[in-house]
């Protein structure tokens, strides 16, 4: 991890730069950052409640936009 200063374009750029670099704001700081892989450890039931629910959602959605007068609105 490195904490960038008085860098002009790294003001600017956020996000992530290929597969490989990180660029955040903390605290006022621009940190510059290896990219997080996912999570080695299992999800939690709130967790797989939450992704449950969206992946109902997201069928509603597809659904309601298959209507062309829903889709229209």
């Amino acid at each position: 991890m490195a904490i960038v200063k008085d860098n002009i374009l790294m003001q600017l750029v956020r996000g992530t730069l290929g597969k490989q670099i990180t660029i955040y704001e903390r605290n006022g700081q621009i940190i510059m950052a290896k990219k997080r892989g996912p999570s080695k450890k299992k999800p939690t039931q709130k967790q797989l409640e939450a992704r449950h629910k969206m992946t109902i959602a997201s069928m509603r959605a597809h659904i309601m936009l298959e209507d062309p007068e829903i889709k229209a609105y």
